[in-house]
Parts: C-alpha cells; sequence; structure tokens
C-alpha cells in the first residue's frame, strides 16, 4: 500500500517548557553521555549513528510544536535554544534505544495500519478526504520525502506499541488505592506569613561602579544580534508562461493513454469447493481426487444439499468454514483456468470441474458488476486539468534547473538570473537568525534566514541555492550587507542593568530577612507572634488546605508544607521558600487531618489515573534499565547551537 502511495506520485522556563513536551523521554539527564568529538553524527546507540541532519530535523520540530502550544508562529525562541536542543537529544536516544529493544523483541508495524494512520491525519485531507498531492507538497515543504516521514512514523508507532504493553502490564491493587485515595484526601492546618519583596526595593542602591562591574563581567548579555541584509529573486509558477489550452484531438489522445485511469474493473463474488491434489502427487492419486471431485460435482448438481453444506463436507480450502465463501474479487486475484470459468458462467450458475495447480475446483457464481468505462465527455474537464497542471510541472522544473544552473555559475550576483528569466531583483532591509518577519518580508521563511547565513552567501558571497519555500515557488539570495554582532555601549543599556540590579539586591534582602525569621521560629521556646510582628509582619488566618489547593496562590507553597513531617501536638513545623516573584513566604504546618478512604473513591478514574501511572513509572524504569546497558556515546560539539 505505502509502495503504491508512492509510485502515483514522483532560564528555567525554557527547561520548563520543554519538560512537557518531552515527557516522558526526558526524564534523564545527558551529561552521562557527553565525550568530546568532532564526528558528523550527534550521536551513536550501540553502534547506530544518529545523524546531524536526523537531529536538525527533530530541533525543527520541537520549536513548531513550541510555537504551536504558544499559539504564536512568529515567537522567538532563541531564549532556550541550547534546552530544545539538549532535550531533543535525549529523546533521540531514549527513542533509538526503544527502536532495538522493539525489533529484538520481534514487534513490527505492518503496512496496512501504517497507511491507515496517516490516511487519517487531518492536515493531509481535501475535502474530507486523504490527497496525495496534498500529502507530498506537505512533506516536500517541511522538507520530509514520503519514505522519511513514513520511517518516522512507523518508529513511533512503534515506541507507542512497547509503551501499550509495559503500561498494560502494571499492577495497582485495592489496598494501594485506598492507600493511595487516603493520602490525596489528606488535609493540613496551615497559616503563612509573606515578606514582599517590595519592602526593599525603594532602599536599594545601585552605585555607578556595580553597574559598570556588571556590564564587563557580562558582556555577552548585550551583544547586538549579527544582522545581514539580502538581494534576492523570485520564481513561482505564475511566472511561466505557457499556452494551456489543448484539441480535442489532444484530450481523445491523452484519454485513450489513460483509459486504465477511468475503468472500473468487473468483479465477480463466488463461493468454490476445492478437492486438493499435492504438486508430487501420483498418477494414481491425482485418479483419486477426480473422482471424488466428480462425486461431489454430482452431489451439488442433484441439489439433495445446499452448496454450502457440500462445501462444508468436502472442501480442502480454508473458506469451507464459510460454506466456500470467497467474497467479491477482481480479474487478477484468481488463477487463470479459475478466472476464465468465472467469467463463463451467470449468475447463480454451477461450473464444471476446474483443473488448476491446487486441485479440482466447482465453482458457483453468487453475483457479478460489469467492467465500466468512463465515457470522455464525462471526464474531458478533469482530463484538461490534469494536463494543464502536467505541462506546468515540466515546464516549471525544467525552468527551475535553468535558473538553478544560472545563478550557479554567475553567482557573483543576481544580475544575470533576474535579466535571463525577466525576474525582479528585490532587496530586504536588515534582519537576525531569528527575526521572524512580518507577512510578505522574504525572511519569514526560516530556510531563506538559515541560507542568509550560510557559508556560501555569508562567507563566499555566492548566490545560494534555490530554496523552496512554497511548493513550486523558489528564492535565490545575494548578500547585501553584512552587520557583526557588537556589544551595546553602556550608555543603551544602563537603566537595564540597573534594573537587574536592583531587583537581585531587593531579592537578598528578602531572602536574608526569610532566613533571619526562619532562625528564630526554630528557636526553643520561640514566640511565632513575636518573631514576625518584630518586623511589622502578621500570620494570615488558620485554614485547611489539601493537596489540590494553593495556598497564597502559590501552587509550590503547598507542595512544600506537604512534604514536611507531621508535627507534633502544640508544636509547628516551619517551611521557608523564596517565591518566583522575589517575595518570601513562611508556612507553618500546626495539624494533620487524614483523609477517608472507601471503595467507591478507590476504584474510580483516580484509581485508573494511578494505575497508569504505575505504568508509565514502569516504563521509564524499563528505558532507564535499557539505556545502563546500551553503548551510548555522544558528540557534544555537534550539538551546540550553530555560530
Amino acid at each position: 500500500m505505502l509502495q503504491s502511495i508512492r509510485d502515483k506520485a514522483q532560564t528555567w522556563i525554557a527547561w520548563v517548557i520543554v519538560g512537557l513536551l518531552c515527557i516522558p523521554f526526558a526524564l534523564w539527564g545527558v551529561n552521562q553521555y557527553f565525550t568530546p568529538d568532532n564526528k558528523v553524527s550527534v550521536a551513536e546507540v550501540n553502534g547506530v549513528e544518529l545523524t546531524q541532519q536526523e537531529f536538525d530535523t527533530n530541533v525543527r520540530s520541537q520549536r513548531n510544536r513550541l510555537r504551536e502550544m504558544f499559539k504564536n508562529n512568529n515567537m522567538d525562541l532563541s531564549f532556550m535554544e541550547q534546552q530544545i536542543r539538549q532535550s531533543t537529544l535525549v529523546r533521540m536516544v531514549d527513542e533509538e534505544v526503544l527502536m532495538q529493544a522493539a525489533m529484538s523483541a520481534g514487534l513490527r508495524i505492518s503496512d496496512g495500519l501504517l497507511a491507515q494512520r496517516i490516511h487519517a491525519i487531518d492536515a493531509f485531507h481535501v475535502d474530507g478526504k486523504f490527497s496525495q498531492q496534498r500529502y507530498e507538497e506537505l512533506l516536500r515543504y517541511q522538507g520530509h520525502s514520503p519514505q522519511s516521514f513514513e520511517q518516522q512514523m512507523r518508529r513511533g508507532l512503534l515506541s507507542d506499541q512497547l509503551r501499550v504493553g509495559v503500561s498494560r502490564s502494571a499492577v495497582f491493587t485495592e489496598q494501594a488505592a485506598q492507600q493511595q485515595a487516603q493520602l490525596a484526601e489528606q488535609q493540613r492546618a496551615i497559616t503563612y506569613v509573606t515578606i514582599p519583596n517590595s519592602r526593599f526595593v525603594e532602599s536599594v542602591e545601585v552605585t555607578d561602579a556595580e553597574i559598570e562591574s556588571y556590564y564587563k563581567e557580562n558582556q555577552n548579555a548585550f551583544l547586538t544580534k549579527e544582522e545581514v541584509s539580502i538581494n534576492y529573486v523570485e520564481f513561482s509558477k505564475d511566472d511561466l508562461k505557457l499556452e494551456l489550452n489543448f484539441t480535442e484531438d489532444e484530450l481523445q489522445q491523452a484519454y485513450s493513454d489513460n483509459l486504465a485511469a477511468y475503468t472500473k474493473e468487473g468483479r465477480w463474488k463466488a463461493k468454490h469447493i476445492l478437492i486438493k491434489v499435492k504438486a508430487d502427487a501420483s498418477d494414481e492419486d491425482k485418479a483419486v481426487a477426480k473422482t471424488k471431485a466428480d462425486k461431489v460435482l454430482a452431489e451439488v448438481k442433484a441439489g439433495e444439499k445446499s452448496f454450502e453444506e457440500l462445501a462444508k463436507e468436502y472442501s480442502d480450502d480454508p473458506s469451507k468454514r464459510d460454506g466456500g465463501n470467497l467474497g467479491w474479487f477482481n480479474k487478477q486475484a484468481m488463477v487463470k483456468p479459475f478466472q476464465e470459468a468465472v467469467e463463463g458462467l451467470e449468475k447463480e450458475g454451477i461450473s464444471e470441474l476446474v483443473t488448476t495447480q491446487f486441485g479440482y475446483h466447482i465453482i458457483k457464481l453468487e453475483d457479478k458488476e460489469a467492467e465500466e468505462i468512463k465515457a470522455f465527455d464525462t471526464v474531458k474537464v478533469e482530463l484538461e486539468k490534469s494536463l494543464r497542471q502536467e505541462k506546468v510541472d515540466l515546464e516549471f522544473d525544467a525552468q527551475a534547473t535553468n535558473i538553478s544552473d544560472l545563478a550557479f555559475e554567475s553567482s557573483e550576483s543576481l544580475d544575470a538570473v533576474a535579466q535571463d528569466f525577466d525576474l525582479k531583483q528585490q532587496t530586504t532591509g536588515f534582519f537576525t537568525k531569528t527575526t521572524q518577519g512580518k507577512e510578505g518580508d522574504i525572511f519569514k521563511h526560516k530556510k531563506v534566514r538559515d541560507a542568509a547565513f550560510s557559508e556560501t552567501v555569508l562567507t563566499e558571497r555566492a548566490n545560494s541555492e534555490a530554496i523552496e519555500i512554497a511548493p513550486q515557488h523558489l528564492v535565490i539570495i545575494h548578500l547585501k550587507d553584512h552587520k557583526e554582532a557588537t556589544v551595546k555601549p553602556l550608555a543603551d543599556v544602563k537603566e537595564n542593568i540597573t534594573k537587574i540590579l536592583t531587583a537581585k539586591k531587593a531579592r537578598e534582602a528578602t531572602e536574608g530577612l526569610g532566613n533571619k525569621l526562619m532562625a528564630a521560629l526554630k528557636e526553643k521556646d520561640a514566640n511565632p507572634n513575636t518573631v514576625v510582628e518584630a518586623e511589622k509582619l502578621a500570620w494570615a488566618g488558620q485554614q485547611w488546605v489539601k493537596r489540590t489547593d494553593s495556598i497564597a496562590s502559590q501552587k509550590v507553597l503547598t507542595d512544600s508544607v506537604f512534604k514536611l513531617a507531621v508535627p507534633a501536638e502544640n508544636t509547628a513545623l516551619y517551611q521557608g521558600q523564596l517565591l518566583n516573584n522575589g517575595d518570601y513566604a513562611i508556612v507553618a504546618l500546626l495539624a494533620v487531618k487524614e483523609g477517608e478512604s472507601s471503595a467507591d473513591k478507590a476504584n474510580d478514574t483516580a484509581q485508573q489515573r494511578q494505575l497508569e501511572a504505575v505504568g508509565e513509572s514502569e516504563f521509564s524504569q524499563l528505558v532507564a534499565n535499557m539505556k545502563a546497558q546500551a553503548e551510548i556515546i555522544t558528540y557534544t560539539k555537534n550539538i551546540q547551537q550553530d555560530s
């Protein structure tokens, strides 16, 4: 099926975000793999190379998923580029370990299942149905071939197959479910006090010397981005000057040449009884089989028993279980003698004995549908459209080749290409490697930006290769101007540095006071009210919280308080936490109330979630064990961000 498809065509925030996309693969560190090398591959797993090309493709896909998640196709992800690249490497290594284990276990994905999954992808649909043309266009635009995409899909399905197999084998007992439900319903009595970061912001002083020192020590943080501007020409199918009208004779000839495409094959529905004869059977054995076949045929013609009953009684074919039913079949499905006999029968007709290499057949024709050929007039419009597209494709490919050749031969500029092919030479303003651009900007396309900063264009000052930015839409670029990255003047960044240092000092002061209060609260016989009131602070009112609640709109405080032990009677346990907004919170745990558990609660959706969690944990452990036993080498240099 797949072959037929081909034949029809020719900062911490960054880590958190990446972690969301990489579950469950990004569960282990990558440092264990790193050994310096300069090979083309980014890693090896048991001798199998993970190529730079595969790595780059996966990195691009990861970026696209992030932009889709944030619903912003122009989002600048440069701040998390290293996290994306490292998490992609971990995922690729994990995936390769899984693939090798799955193959060793004899797991396979059939062509039929793979084609079914591909055909179900909405992106490949036109008018609600799978479109081969849409499929190939989208793959080509994304830099994939059908073969590479199908291989990627097959690997993903195989990985899912292994994951499901492990997860479904997980066991989570009723007792464990009840204990888990009890823990989930546990409540804790708490109070808290917050030290606002704003308390110190106004009093913080930042000196010019501190600003200058920070500026000198963090020069890389204040670099301008390297920029280029380019000249370019575009060539698309709209630039073709073609005569796209066809004569009646040309259309008739095309119809005759492609008659098979407009022909619906005839088909037949039949039942049969097979008296099997082995290929090496003796003449005597053949005679015995022939005698038996004659006897069965006589019974069929006598009509005392139905054909189905006789098939179940005498036939040596597996179809006997269904009364000899073969279902519908076309001309190519059966061997020649069998097919010729079927074609000679009328509906409900019974054949004489038919001899094939399998033995003697008695055939009953249940139904048949004649071959249908669409008339020329009914397909004329479709045919003309197809011929136009074919002519456009051929001419575009020829012109694109000629343009590419000339751009290479006259690589010092685009003048010759623009003149010889009557193409308009255009110019951009300055842009960086990560500039997204607006609609209409040629550098909106990442392929164009990559080419603009490539060695060919930037260093050699030569024309780029033809860049396909959309189906039958090419761009060739040439460097116009180049601005190196430079350190911004101190005056331009002084205000920003002042904010950074002010926030840093305020944060340190807030944390310092928080640590001071924590130390005082832990002293013997300390009065918690007196301790906080001395700093003009006050405890919030006591409240009972569950694991799913947030304390002062901060889930992290709830998580921390549920990690504390159960306090002794009439005592409190304290936990201090510097929050992401710069505030410092101290939570006092006063008491613990055990949750209620029942069989009903233990067996609801929560139990299913726990079972899934256990399965996922077992799968993660399986992958970890396989990685520990595998020989994994990572080439650090080859995963670094392009310079």
